[in-house]
């Protein structure tokens, strides 16, 4: 129904503009060209919208990309980490022993000579 009333309008207007004068032509002109750019301006308004909300999307998408990687990343620090600990407080463990029997060697060591020399 909407687009027989644009026809119809559409073939008055062309009607009009075919029989009348000069100041009716333009009249028309100004009309058709103004109805034009309004629906142009409506086009690209609705284009701008759907081109935005497709990009909120992507950012939104690469947003929790980026947050799911930097927790993953997180997680393998801190296994890193502890692991990276537990290791140096076994390393200390070892090392503590390793002292305690050079010290052993070194207290026999010296009885043995403090015994070899009386």
């Amino acid at each position: 129904m909407a687009t027989i009333g644009r026809e119809l309008v559409g073939h008055l207007l062309r009607g009009l503009y075919l029989a009348g004068d000069t100041l009716v032509r333009r009249k028309v002109h100004d009309h058709l060209t103004e109805m034009n750019s309004t629906r142009v301006e409506s086009d690209v308004v609705n284009r701008v919208q759907e081109s935005g909300g497709q990009l909120e999307v992507e950012i939104r998408k690469l947003l929790n990309e980026v947050s799911r990687i930097a927790e993953q990343a997180l997680d393998h620090a801190r296994t890193a980490r502890s692991q990276g600990a537990s290791a140096v407080e076994a390393a200390m463990v070892r090392l503590d022993a390793v002292e305690r029997s050079i010290r052993r060697l070194q207290m026999q060591k010296e009885t043995d000579t403090a015994e070899r020399n009386a």
